[in-house]
């Protein structure tokens, strides 16, 4: 890691890619809001509008230190050719996953937020004072899909994917580390569009269409493989204009393929299949385009049931490098058996590590999901969730963990300030969270 870059404990201002400005926060939390984070005395229930007052401490959180993590010597990746800075990122996560420590991960978490009126862009930022450990975000966003080019951007001739990295390379000063997830679109129907200039559309949100066939005509020799070339370009396009800066990505391709809601699902393509596609697009990004900072995560659906389960749609060892799942805990489950599943879920995974190189074991998408949406704005059930999740991953050894988007205040999987004094029902539970030992934020990474 870059260490000269860190601005420490002591958050600084900063300027991120979107163009808008970090306040300046101290070791607890903005100025503004000092007065309110009085430990325990305050009444916190909701207000009229539905808002609690932030009344926890966010209280200083020391850096990890190599006494901490135990880095291991070495590690066994998918590209033998990968960068020292991507094999270091590599050592770091399987040295957490075997600390007391789990990082925590936000999606989207520099360029979307509820808290639309304040000028940080991190709502994680904005409710502790620090980033999350890892944020995620989407190769859709490069083709008009999560976020869009501002007038003036589109007059500087800045492109999606400059935008992008401009925002990751931000990130990255403040220690934060990436993962990216592919909702690739249907490329029939990106194919009966035609082109445009000589380039395919991939714009609009078709990663659900599950008709077409998809998964073998965008093999080599069928109809479609062209267009789907195109798009790995992009994304490898994306993993060099990091790697002009050192940064590293977790790159999660065709996950959940347990299911059916996308089109390289179970009931769409046989394991046959879903394991030459994934072979395939690994060496066309590693092989054919030289994209050498990326690591491979596989993640299908949880909760996992066996190893034989695990197994079956499993690319292999010398194309993998993190494996995790993905699992929400939904409307009517109580948090003791949605724990349990977890657990062993983790269980399985750390068994199937032990059997396949040792590979680094991540929750990699996960969330309370209240009336089959996302987090209620009040009346939530989730009032320990996140310091619940946090000792039941800390006993189960895992190197991260991420929560979903906060798209917007009506959509968001992470509690969020809607001023200087309140928050969210579940900001103080937030607050807590951080404040365990066990859960790592950015500022906190050696």
């Amino acid at each position: 890691m870059h260490s000269d870059l860190r601005l420490g404990r002591c958050l600084a201002a900063v300027i991120l890619a979107a163009g808008l400005a970090v306040p300046v926060w101290g070791m607890t939390g903005p100025a503004a809001s000092a007065a309110s984070l009085t430990a325990g005395a305050e009444d916190v229930r909701p207000d009229s509008e539905g808002w609690v007052r932030r009344v926890r401490p966010v209280e200083p959180q020391a850096r990890l230190t190599a006494a901490d993590i135990a880095l291991p010597a070495s590690v066994r990746l998918a590209d033998r050719a990968a960068s020292p800075r991507t094999v270091y990122l590599a050592r770091l996560l399987k040295g957490v996953e075997r600390s007391p420590y789990v990082l925590y991960g936000h999606q989207n978490d520099l360029h979307h937020k509820a808290n639309a009126s304040a000028a940080s862009p991190s709502d994680t930022f904005i409710d502790v004072g620090d980033y999350p450990a890892v944020s995620g975000f989407d190769f859709q966003a490069l083709e008009h899909g999560e976020f869009e080019l501002t007038p003036a951007e589109q007059q500087q001739g800045l492109t999606l994917i400059e935008k992008m990295a401009r925002i990751c390379e931000s990130g990255d000063q403040q220690g934060v580390l990436f993962t990216a997830s592919a909702h690739m679109p249907n490329f029939a129907v990106v194919a009966k569009r035609g082109r445009k200039d000589g380039a395919y559309d991939y714009t609009g949100y078709t990663t659900p269409v599950v008709e077409g066939d998809v998964v073998r005509r965008i093999m080599p020799g069928g109809d479609l493989n062209e267009c789907y070339r195109g798009y790995l370009d992009m994304m490898a396009d994306m993993g060099k204009r990091l790697a002009q800066k050192d940064i590293p990505l977790i790159v999660r391709l065709f996950h959940e393929n347990d299911g059916s809601w996308f089109w390289w699902g179970a009931a769409h393509c046989t394991p046959e299949q879903y394991v030459a596609l994934y072979r395939y697009t690994v060496e066309y990004l590693r092989d054919v385009k030289g994209v050498h900072n990326f690591l491979y995560a596989y993640s299908p659906g949880g909760p996992v049931r066996s190893r034989a389960d695990f197994l079956e749609r499993y690319p292999g060892d010398a194309y993998v490098d993190i494996i995790g799942f993905d699992t929400y805990q939904r409307d009517g489950q109580s948090d003791a058996e949605f724990q349990r599943l977890v657990g062993d879920s983790l269980d399985v995974l750390h068994d199937f590590a032990a059997r396949h190189h040792d590979k680094i074991v991540a929750l990699t998408e996960t969330g309370l999901i209240e009336d089959g949406h996302a987090l209620r704005q009040r009346g939530s059930a989730g009032k320990h969730w996140f310091t619940g999740m946090q000792r039941l991953l800390g006993q189960h050894q895992v190197s991260y963990f991420m929560t979903w988007s906060n798209d917007d205040a009506r959509t968001f999987f992470e509690p969020f300030m809607v001023d200087d004094e309140r928050g969210h029902e579940l900001i103080n539970e937030f607050v807590d969270f951080y404040n365990m030992p066990g859960s790592i934020f950015a500022h906190q990474l050696p």
